[in-house]
């Protein structure tokens, strides 16, 4: 579905993307850089901020329609648990011993709105409002990932569920006078020591 820009609607980043170390351990410094487009000279650009934040997410198994992809994906990377009914204790065996994930398709039946992990660390890259003209630009940035965040991990809840405890990069450019702050997003595995 593609979304029509209307006469008020006044969007001045485009392709906002951040790059940086997926795979960290607690206690890391991270550099990496945001970049995005404008189109428009003179644009007041307020603020970027880069933050790590954390997502918790219930897990349920696969679909019985899902099954026979699920089953060559698993096979393929070998993961899949033998002794198991459930394709998810597969994913949950590669992800506890990978930091990430297989590829398989499970049932993310909802993310956690309050969990209990919540993480969240803002990293400003800009200190002071700045006239930015048209054309691609690129903030580095650098960040500390503390020694006492928790690592990414699946948590067996029960015998058919799984809460996935997952990190990313969330970036946020702030134009004043825009209708939308652009904003850019990148996965980040913090794993053990």
């Amino acid at each position: 579905m593609s979304h029509s820009i209307s006469a008020t609607e006044k969007i001045y980043v485009f392709n906002a993307l951040v790059k940086a170390s997926e795979d960290v351990v607690p206690g890391e410094i991270v550099k990496g850089s945001v970049y995005f487009d404008t189109t428009q000279p003179n644009l007041n650009l307020q603020e970027i901020t880069v933050k790590v934040e954390s997502l918790e997410y219930h897990v349920s198994p696969p679909t019985a329609s899902a099954n026979a992809a699920d089953d060559a994906v698993a096979d393929a990377a070998n993961v899949k648990n033998a002794n198991s009914d459930h394709h998810h204790k597969g994913f949950l065996d590669f992800f506890k011993r990978h930091g990430k994930a297989p590829g398989l398709s499970l049932n993310i039946a909802s993310h956690v709105q309050n969990d209990s992990n919540k993480f969240e660390l803002v990293v400003p890259i800009t200190t002071a409002p700045a006239i930015i003209n048209a054309g691609r630009h690129e903030y580095p940035f650098e960040v500390t990932i503390p020694t006492n965040i928790p690592v990414t991990s699946a948590v067996q809840k029960n015998a058919d569920d799984v809460v996935l405890l997952l990190y990313r990069y969330h970036a946020v450019i702030k134009i004043e006078g825009a209708t939308e702050d652009g904003e850019a997003f990148h996965v980040l595995h913090v794993l053990a020591k």
